[in-house]
C-alpha cells in the first residue's frame, strides 16, 4: 500500500504541469497581427535621414512570431493587402505565394484587401484554386460579399460564378469560431467605401460595413463567442467623419477589436470608441502588432499594446527564408524572363542624394519622386510623336528610390501594381487625348480634389502650373502652361487634341472625378480624331518588340539611362534633387484672390450665382412695389 501511494504521489506531480497546460486562466489573450504586408517577402530598404537601414521581412516576422508563441496560445491573424507591391506579386495567381506563405507561417485567419483584386475576378479565382491545389495548410479566409455569384447571372460558366467555387475550394467563410487559451473567439471581416471606391477591378458590390458587422456579430454571439474581433479593410482617418472604421465601432458597438487595415495608418496607442479598441501596425511588415487582452466584467480590455519592430537585430527564420529564396528564383523563371531576364538584385543606377523620398501623402505640392516617375513616363514613348504631358497619380506610387544602389527590385516597387492585357503583372502605360481645356481641368482636379482624395494627387511631365490653396475649390489654379524637353514655355490652347501618357489604372479612375467634383469638372479622354474612348486596351503601347511597356520598366529602363560610373552604373543627375516650379503653391489670401485668372467653371457657377441673385433681388423688387401699391389701393380706396 505504501509503494502504491508513493507512486501516485509521484505520478500526480509529473502530471501537473499537463494539468497546468490543458487548463490555462481563460481570462487573457493575445491577439498578434499584421496588414497590408503586399507581397514584402524580403527586407526593404528605409531611409533614415541620409542613411539606408533595412526593415520587415518574412524570415524576421516569422522569428518575432515564435518568440510570441513559446508556451502561449496566440491568434495570429491579418487584415489584407497582402499581396501586389514586390516583385514576388508576380507569382499570385501562378503560385499563391502570398496566400501559401502566410499558411507557412501559421495565421489562424486573414481577409482580403482591395489589391488582392487587383487582377480582378479571374486573378483572384486562379490564385485561390491553386492554393488549394498546393495541398498545403492554409489560414482561413474570412470575406463576406453577400450572395454575389448568384444574383447578378445565371449563367453557370460566369467569371463571379468561378470564382464562388474558388471562395468555396479555400472554404473561405463569413464567420470563424476559434478557441485560444480556453476562450472563444468569433472573428469576421468588412471591407471598406475607400477600399472599394479605389479597386477598378472590383466584380460585385460590397455590403456596407455596419450592415454586414451587425449580421456578423449576432452569428457569432449565437454561436457563443466570448470576444469578436474583425478583420477590417476599411482604415481611420485623422477626420472621425472619414474614418470609417471608427465609424464601425460606434455602429456595432458589441465588436471588441478592429484590427484596421487599408489606410497603413501607425497606432502607437488603440484607438478607443465605447468599449470597441482599434488598432493598427503600419505597413509592409514593418512591425507585429500585440494586443493582450483581460477579462473586464462582460467586455474586454487592453492588457497591454506593442508594435514589436521588424529590423536589423532580428534573425531570420530559416525554414521561412529558404521558401523564400524559392519563390525569389521562381520570379527570375517565370516573370523576369520576359524582361530581357534581368536580375531580381540587378543594380540599375546609382542615386547620390535622398531626395527621392516617399513624400507624396506627406504634404500637397511637386515632388521630386513624382518628377521622376513622370519623366520617366514621357521618356518610354520614342514612337516619334512626342506627348504634351506625362501624368502619374500618387495612388500608384508605392515606395521611395532609396539613396545608393538601386537594383531593379527596388524600381518595381515603386511602381508595382495592377495587370495588363498580356496577363503580365503592372498597368501598362496607355495613350490618350484630351482638350487645351481639359488640361487646364487636370491641373485644377489636383489642386481641388487632392484634399478630399489623396490618391487623385497629380504628378507631371511637359505641364507647370500654379495655384492658391486658399482660393474657392475648383478655382484654385491661376496659371497652366506646357513645357517642351528644353524645358521652353508653350501656351495652351484650349480647343486644340494634347497627348497625354498615363497608366491604365489612371485611365480607369478618371470617372471618379466627375464624381468627386460633384459633376463639375469631368475629363473626357479621347483618341486622335477626338472620339470618346470606351475600350482602353486598345490604347495600351508598346515598345519596338511588340511587348506593352509597362511601368515599372519604363522606370527602370529611364534610371538606366543616365550617365555611367566606373562600374558602369547609371548615376540620377542632380536634376532630380531639386525642384522645377512644376506645382506652385501661392499664399495670397484675401477676397480679390477669388476673382483673378477665374477658370471657366468658376466663371460658369458664378455667372449661375449672379442670374439666381438678379432673379432674387428683381423678385425682392417686384413683392415689396406689389405691396406698396396694394397698401396706397387701401389708403386711398381703390
Amino acid at each position: 500500500m505504501r509503494r502504491i501511494l508513493a507512486s501516485l504521489f509521484i505520478a500526480s506531480l509529473l502530471l501537473l504541469p499537463a494539468v497546468s497546460m490543458a487548463a490555462p486562466p481563460s481570462d487573457e489573450v493575445t491577439i498578434l497581427f499584421t496588414h497590408d504586408l503586399h507581397s514584402n517577402f524580403l527586407p526593404f530598404k528605409l531611409m533614415q535621414g541620409d542613411a539606408v537601414t533595412h526593415a520587415g521581412g518574412f524570415a524576421r516576422l516569422q522569428t518575432r512570431i515564435d518568440q510570441e508563441r513559446a508556451g502561449a496560445d496566440v491568434l495570429l491573424v491579418d487584415a489584407g493587402d497582402f499581396s501586389m507591391g514586390t516583385l514576388f506579386q508576380t507569382l499570385y495567381a501562378s503560385f499563391a505565394s502570398e496566400l501559401r506563405m502566410l499558411g507557412l507561417m501559421g495565421y489562424d485567419a486573414v481577409t482580403l484587401g482591395n489589391h488582392e483584386f487587383d487582377w480582378g475576378a479571374e486573378g483572384l479565382t486562379d490564385m485561390l484554386h491553386t492554393a488549394a491545389d498546393s495541398g498545403e495548410t492554409l489560414p482561413s479566409l474570412l470575406f463576406d460579399a453577400g450572395d454575389f455569384a448568384y444574383t447578378q447571372s445565371d449563367d453557370p460558366q460566369t467569371l463571379l460564378e468561378n470564382l464562388s467555387d474558388a471562395f468555396a475550394r479555400v472554404n473561405t467563410q463569413k464567420t470563424l469560431l476559434v478557441d485560444k487559451n480556453g476562450v472563444k473567439i468569433g472573428i469576421f471581416s468588412t471591407f471598406g467605401k475607400d477600399a472599394a471606391d479605389v479597386t477598378p477591378l472590383l466584380p460585385f458590390p460590397i455590403p456596407a460595413m455596419a450592415d454586414a458587422a451587425k449580421q456578423s456579430v449576432a452569428d457569432l454571439k449565437a454561436q457563443g463567442a466570448e470576444l469578436i474581433i474583425c478583420l477590417s479593410h476599411g482604415g481611420t482617418n485623422e477626420d472621425p467623419k472619414k474614418s470609417e472604421d471608427e465609424l464601425l465601432a460606434a455602429a456595432v458597438p458589441d465588436i471588441d477589436v478592429i484590427i484596421s487595415g487599408h489606410t497603413h495608418t501607425l497606432l502607437q496607442e488603440p484607438i478607443m470608441i465605447g468599449d470597441t479598441l482599434i488598432v493598427s501596425c503600419n505597413e509592409y511588415g514593418k512591425y507585429l502588432g500585440k494586443l493582450v487582452l483581460r477579462k473586464n466584467g462582460a467586455r474586454w480590455a487592453a492588457g497591454s499594446y506593442a508594435l514589436l519592430p521588424i529590423d536589423e537585430s532580428i534573425p531570420e527564420e530559416a525554414a521561412t527564408a529558404q521558401e523564400i529564396t524559392k519563390y525569389k528564383g521562381m520570379v527570375e523563371q517565370q516573370y523576369l524572363k520576359h524582361f530581357n531576364s534581368m536580375k531580381y538584385d540587378q543594380v540599375l543606377a546609382h542615386v547620390p542624394f535622398s531626395s527621392l523620398e516617399f513624400d507624396i501623402y506627406t504634404r500637397h505640392g511637386e515632388s521630386l519622386l513624382g518628377n521622376f516617375i513622370s519623366d520617366a513616363y514621357m521618356a518610354a514613348v520614342t514612337d516619334g510623336e512626342r506627348p504634351a504631358l506625362a501624368v502619374a497619380p500618387a495612388g500608384l506610387i508605392r515606395a521611395a528610390i532609396p539613396m545608393g544602389d538601386v537594383t531593379l527590385a527596388d524600381l518595381f516597387n515603386v511602381n508595382s501594381l495592377g495587370i495588363g492585357a498580356d496577363g503580365l503583372t503592372d498597368y501598362p502605360l496607355i495613350d490618350v487625348y484630351l482638350t487645351g481645356q481639359e488640361l487646364y481641368n487636370v491641373a485644377e482636379v489636383d489642386a481641388s480634389v487632392t484634399p478630399l482624395m489623396p490618391d487623385a494627387q497629380l504628378f507631371m511631365s511637359g505641364l507647370n502650373f500654379r495655384y492658391n490653396p486658399n482660393r474657392l475649390p475648383l478655382n484654385k489654379v491661376t496659371e497652366a502652361y506646357l513645357t517642351d524637353a528644353q524645358g521652353n514655355r508653350a501656351e495652351i490652347e484650349r480647343d486644340r487634341l494634347y497627348r497625354v501618357i498615363c497608366s491604365l489604372y489612371a485611365a480607369q479612375m478618371l470617372g471618379s472625378v466627375k464624381e468627386k467634383t460633384f459633376g463639375i469638372v469631368s475629363l473626357t479622354p479621347k483618341d486622335e480624331a477626338g472620339n470618346e474612348i470606351t475600350d482602353y486596351y486598345a490604347r495600351i503601347l508598346h515598345d519596338a518588340t511588340g511587348a506593352e511597356i509597362k511601368g515599372w520598366y519604363a522606370l527602370a529602363s529611364f534610371a538606366s539611362s543616365f550617365e555611367k560610373n566606373d562600374r558602369g552604373v547609371s548615376i540620377i543627375p542632380d536634376y532630380y534633387n531639386q525642384t522645377h516650379a512644376r506645382k506652385v503653391a501661392e499664399t495670397e489670401t484675401g477676397l480679390g484672390i477669388h476673382f483673378t485668372n477665374t477658370n471657366i467653371v468658376f466663371n460658369i457657377i458664378a455667372g449661375a450665382i449672379l442670374v439666381v441673385l438678379m432673379a432674387l433681388i428683381i423678385f425682392i423688387y417686384r413683392f415689396a412695389t406689389r405691396k406698396k401699391r396694394k397698401s396706397w389701393r387701401r389708403k386711398h380706396g381703390r
